[in-house]
Parts: C-alpha cells; sequence; structure tokens
C-alpha cells in the first residue's frame, strides 16, 4: 500500500502488544488474524491511536492530529503521526482487505492460506473500473481551482499529493450508493543520482483510481436530489451544475434530479464514467483527455445481448403460464423448468436472423402420483416424447475450448461468484472475464477438484470431497468439477477434455490473460481483439468456408463490414401469407458432425462455434503408424505391402478429396500444410 510498510506493521503490532490485544505465546496465525480483527473494527479515520504512554506537555492530542491528518498513528514520542502519507481511501481500502480475509478464513470450504496469502491481486482483476489520471501536471490547475495553496506548501510542493485526497472526496460525493469502495494507487517515490536534478511530478507515472460497484445503483440512470425548498438543494446544484434539472416526479415530488442517458445495459455501464468525467472537468479543472477509463473495450460490435435474454426469459414466463393452463392433458403438467442457456443468462447473443429453439423440460404427472420427465421443442403442436433427451451446445471461446461443455464452463463462471476469494464477486463483465482466464490458466486440474458449492449445500465437507478425489484420480476425468449433486462424478467433463485439449487450453488462456492485463494497464487504444483470433499456425489442414453459409458470422471476432440478413428482417413479427423464417439453420455444425463421425478416428476438428470461416484439422499420430490390412479397417486407408506384408495408411488424397465432397456448396478452399505430414 505504499504508505503502510513492514516498519508500519511492526509498530501496529507493538501497539497491540502494549494493550494486552495480543501475547506473546501467540502463534504466527492468531497474531495475523488479531491484526486483521483490529483493522477491521477499528477505524483510524475517526479515532487515532498512540504508543506515547507519557507525552511531554508541547506534544499535540489526537483530536489536534485528527485536524491535520486523515490517518493518526502517532509514535511513542507523541509528536509523529507515523500514517501521515495515508489517506483515509487507503485506510478504507485495508479496512476493507483485512474483513474480507477474515471471512474467508472462517470459510470451511475455502483454502484461506492459497487464496490469502499466495495470490496476487491486481487492479484489474480486483476491482470492476478502473481509470487512469495521466498527464498529471493539470492537478496544478486543479490546486488553484480547489484553493489547496496552503496544503500545496505542506507538501512541498507537490501538487499530485496535495490534490489526490480532495479529486478522491469529489469523486465519493458524486459516486455515493453507486459504489462500494474507491481506491488509488500512490506513486512510487523515484529514485534519482545525487548529482543530478530531481525528476518533476510531472513525470510521474499514472494514477490508478479502482472502484467496487454497487450493482444495486451502479446502472442507474437517475441521481435524484432533494426537494426544490431543502437547504441541501442548493449543495446538490453546487456538486452537478448544470446537469441538475428540478423534476416532477409520478409520485408527485418535486425534486433536483440529474439524468443520464442510455440505450442499453453495456451503455449504462459507462454512467459512472460520465460522472467521472464530468465532475473532475467542473470542480478540478481536468479535462477527459486526462481520463483514460479501463472498463469496456472487451465490448465488440454487436450488442451483448442482455435485453434479448430478458426477451426470451419473458417469452419463457408467457409460455409457462399457458402451459400450465392447458387442459384434458393425459398427464397434468406440475412444473415447466427452463433447461436452456438463454434461460440462465449465459448464451452468447445472436442475431435477430437467427432464430434458435430453447429447451425446456416439461414435469407431468399421472393422476396416481408418477412422474415422468419429458422433453419438448417449443412451437411443437403434438405431445412430447416421454424420453428425455437434450442435445447441449458448445461455449467456445477459443477453437479449443469448444471441447467444453456449456453445463462445464457455465459451472466455471458460477464458481467465479461463489467462491470469489480472494476477490469479491465480480460486477463487471470485463472482471469477470479476466478472472474466468485466471482461474481456467491457474488452477491445479491435476491435483484438485474444482469445487462449485451451489446453494451452500456443501458444507464442512470439502477434505472428504478432497481426499476421494486423491484416492480415485487415475479413473477421474482431466477437468473434475464437484457440485452438491455430484460429488463423486463430474458429469460435464466425463468426456471431454482431454489431457492434451486442457494442456492447450490452459495455456492460450494464460497468454490471452497476459497480453489482455497488458493492454488494458497500458491505458492506450488497442486492438483486444488479438487475445480472442485463434492461432492456426499449429494444424496441418485449414477448411475454409463460404461466409455467407455460416450463419453467427456477425459474432465472429473479426466480422465482415457486410452481412447477410436470413429469417426476420428487423425484429419484426411475421406475417401471414410471407416467408417462414429459417429454424436452427447451422450448416457448419452438421458438416462437423459428419465430419467427426466419419474421420473422428484419424483427425481432430476444431470450429468457431461463433462466426468462425475456417475449420482447423490436426492429423493424429497415431493413425499414421501402418496397421495390418483387415477389410474391416479400410476406411479412409490404402493399402501399402513391404516385403510380402500387407499393410494399411491413412490415403490422405482421398480424405481431402471427402471433405470437398461432403462439404459441397459450403467448403470454399482447402489451405494444406504439407510440411506437417506426408502425403
Amino acid at each position: 500500500y505504499s504508505c503502510f510498510c513492514g516498519f508500519h506493521a511492526s509498530m501496529l503490532m507493538a501497539y497491540l502488544l502494549s494493550t494486552h490485544k495480543v501475547g506473546k505465546t501467540m502463534n504466527p496465525y492468531q497474531l495475523l488474524r488479531n491484526a486483521l480483527n483490529f483493522f477491521a473494527s477499528t477505524d483510524l479515520t475517526e479515532n487515532g491511536i498512540t504508543l506515547a504512554k507519557n507525552p511531554d506537555s508541547k506534544a499535540p492530542s489526537l483530536p489536534e492530529f485528527h485536524a491535520a491528518f486523515s490517518v493518526v498513528f502517532v509514535d511513542p514520542s507523541g509528536h509523529l503521526n507515523l500514517l501521515a502519507d495515508m489517506t483515509a481511501f487507503t485506510y478504507k481500502r485495508i479496512q476493507h482487505e483485512a474483513s474480507l480475509s477474515l471471512t474467508f478464513w472462517d470459510d470451511p470450504t475455502v483454502d484461506g492460506f492459497q487464496a490469502l496469502l499466495m495470490t496476487p491481486k491486481s487492479m484489474l482483476r480486483t476491482y470492476d473500473n478502473v481509470f487512469k489520471l495521466v498527464n498529471l501536471v493539470k492537478l496544478q490547475t486543479s490546486c488553484k481551482k480547489l484553493l489547496l495553496l496552503n496544503e500545496l506548501m505542506d507538501h512541498s510542493g507537490n501538487y499530485v499529493l496535495t490534490a489526490l485526497p480532495f479529486v478522491l472526496s469529489l469523486l465519493q460525493r458524486g459516486l455515493g450508493e453507486r459504489i462500494h469502495l474507491l481506491v488509488h494507487s500512490l506513486p512510487q517515490d523515484p529514485e534519482w543520482p545525487v548529482d543530478s536534478a530531481p525528476p518533476k511530478h510531472k513525470d510521474q507515472p499514472p494514477l490508478n483510481i479502482g472502484l467496487l460497484l454497487n450493482l444495486e445503483h451502479a446502472l442507474s440512470v437517475l441521481e435524484r436530489g432533494p426537494p426544490a425548498d431543502n437547504p441541501k438543494a442548493a449543495e446538490f446544484r453546487q456538486l452537478w451544475g448544470s446537469r441538475s434539472q428540478l423534476r416532477r416526479f409520478q409520485d408527485g415530488a418535486i425534486t433536483e434530479a440529474v439524468l443520464w442517458s442510455s440505450n442499453s445495459i453495456s451503455q449504462r455501464r459507462f454512467i459512472v464514467l460520465k460522472i467521472i468525467t464530468h465532475l473532475l472537468e467542473l470542480h478540478a479543472d481536468i479535462p477527459n483527455s486526462c481520463i483514460m477509463f479501463v472498463g469496456g473495450q472487451l465490448d465488440v460490435n454487436h450488442t451483448t445481448g442482455e435485453e434479448e435474454s430478458l426477451e426470451v426469459v419473458q417469452s419463457y414466463d408467457d409460455l409457462s403460464k399457458k402451459l400450465w393452463q392447458l387442459k384434458d392433458l393425459p398427464l397434468s403438467i406440475t412444473s415447466v423448468q427452463g433447461a436452456h442457456q438463454a434461460l440462465r443468462y449465459t448464451q452468447v447473443s445472436h442475431l435477430l436472423g437467427y432464430i434458435q429453439l430453447c429447451d425446456i423440460f416439461l414435469t407431468l404427472t399421472l393422476t396416481f402420483g408418477l412422474f415422468a420427465p419429458t422433453y419438448s421443442r417449443p412451437g411443437s403442436r403434438t405431445f412430447p416424447d416421454p424420453t428425455p433427451s437434450l442435445s447441449p451446445t458448445s461455449l467456445p471461446v477459443d477453437l479449443l475450448l469448444e471441447d467444453i461443455r456449456e453445463e462445464a464452463a457455465d459451472l466455471l463462471v458460477a464458481s467465479l461468484f461463489l467462491h470469489a476469494a480472494p476477490f469479491t464477486p465480480p460486477s463487471s463483465p470485463q472482471v469477470g472475464f479476466l478472472r474466468f482466464l485466471h482461474v481456467l490458466s491457474t488452477f491445479d486440474w491435476k491435483n484438485n477438484p474444482l469445487i462449485v458449492n451451489l446453494n451452500g449445500k456443501l458444507t464442512g465437507i470439502s477434505c472428504y470431497i478432497k481426499n476421494d478425489f486423491v484416492a480415485s484420480r487415475e479413473s477421474l476425468p482431466t477437468m473434475f468439477i464437484v457440485t452438491p449433486s455430484e460429488k463423486k462424478v463430474s458429469v460435464w467433463t466425463k468426456e471431454a477434455p482431454s489431457v492434451q485439449m486442457l494442456q492447450r487450453a490452459v495455456m492460450l488462456a494464460a497468454e490471452s490473460l497476459r497480453v489482455l492485463e497488458t493492454q488494458l494497464d497500458s491505458g492506450e487504444k488497442q486492438d483486444m481483439r488479438v487475445a480472442f483470433r485463434p492461432p492456426l499456425e499449429a494444424y496441418d489442414v485449414l477448411i475454409h468456408l463460404d461466409s455467407k453459409q455460416v450463419p453467427l458470422l456477425a459474432k465472429a471476432v473479426d466480422p465482415p463490414v457486410n452481412t447477410f440478413r436470413r429469417g426476420t428482417h428487423g425484429g419484426q413479427p411475421f406475417t401471414s401469407g410471407g416467408a417462414l423464417p429459417v429454424i436452427d439453420y447451422d450448416p457448419v455444425r452438421l458438416y462437423m458432425s459428419e465430419l467427426r463421425e466419419a474421420f473422428g478416428d484419424l483427425a481432430l476438428f476444431f470450429y468457431d462455434l461463433y462466426g468462425g470461416t475456417v475449420i482447423a484439422v490436426l492429423w493424429k499420430p497415431a493413425a499414421f503408424e501402418p496397421k495390418p490390412f483387415k477389410t474391416s479397417l479400410m476406411n479412409a486407408r490404402r493399402v501399402e505391402v513391404n516385403d510380402d506384408v500387407a499393410t494399411t495408411v491413412p490415403n490422405v488424397e482421398a480424405i481431402l478429396q471427402d471433405f470437398r465432397i461432403i462439404g459441397e456448396g459450403l467448403v470454399k478452399r482447402l489451405e494444406l500444410r504439407t510440411e506437417k505430414w506426408v502425403v
């Protein structure tokens, strides 16, 4: 924390020892826990502490220290504040981290040592929004605007340290209930040769300011102030300037208010940025060019799909009500449960012209009480077959992650919220995605199961789960995910990914995380999509597809300028007599199924389901080993005779020709990389 180091920690332990809050016989764990408990329960911004037992008559009192400093911890002499350079916001951060640490330490499902002492917490992964103040020379103007000339002299002309507390207080007032915590990074004290001039304050690195959002209020478009006749209305107008307007509300109240325009949920995430830029420019003369916001850079050109997901859920609720009202059925409907990704807000949004059916489970009961789970396709007018069936789709982040089922990916994301240690649950998509990459790339999949404690049903049995996992490790899947209903069998990862696919996914996730954090931390405008483009150098054959036949082309990492609309246009309702929209049109998926069925023993096939125009093929090394001639093993193979011994090897030319024939009308061309295999 820059202004709190090992020396300050030693002085704190001395204070705790002198006040009998810790004892000489305590072990290190007890000492650390008591120190954390002291930070979590003591506010040194209001009630300072002192090591001075018998200060002299000239020593200032604690109230006098509080009048001059934000945080007070007096040394044994009674004249020196050990935390003079600490801002109140830094201490609030320490309090927050101490309280969070105690919570995780008391949680039996969390490995406290690993989470709290071994896991680094970068600002980009810790806070929901981060923005940088650059061109710090502008803070000189802020000191004049905020009338901080006396404070500037106290800091020996360091206008950065002078203006920072007042700028943060201004933002705290403006953001109010939208945030839980406001933190900042202090610039490191520079070093310079003794025979040269010291570096100037304007050459300091940018200041990083982090926000923990309160989602209950963070996305609100309205900032409602006091009534017009209230004395505090003048303060509200002074804070917001021309943005404040007198408005009448539906309850009849007439109050001051600030309205922030936004057309979608994704745009509402930038309201915090609008507040920050407005307040800093209005009160501190800091222009927008000095603020670099780290948040929303990973948003792609198409919509985030949040509004569409709400529409799907509303349609599902409407359908459920209609199903409940059906009469004269052979079985009565007792419940309707959504089983599709869209109904749990985890599906990547689709285009308006692409229509995909959602899966719904119906539970019906006979008149004498027997339950029979069944599966229904919306729009069907026939009663569903009584045998449940499900055709899960994959959620690819990269070509390799098609091997991870959507349910497994959803559980990985759920673990970020249920087991966020050492962080708080993410409140912005960007932070959630960075943490997802971090978990995927750093979790010890070989030696530990990933425990996802849904609804808190796993209590105090983590050690037993891990012991059972270690005892049966050789027979368990490579990626093992434990839930309350699946303690010994990882259903969603039983078949995939394989060891090789998981290793590749871990490596790509680690590299993507490194690239994204480097680019985001630089503050410069860069192409974030480089982390999402799958590397194609490792594959043997690339099958290039006709983009006109790819239904989700506009969802690609690099979408074309012109796309082809299908089905409904502009979200308009269907009209009688018109052309019916194409339902579940996805020829690439069918082509992939045929390739894997026909050549799955010879090669691996990879494809980005969301707008990919290339199918990558990787030959299996074992497939090219000569095998004894058998009539039952002649699929895609040719005979070779050496020393009167007939063997079979893959017929690559015929296989490639089959790729073209099976994909006629879909395959555009094949890119052969013959240097990696023998024709």
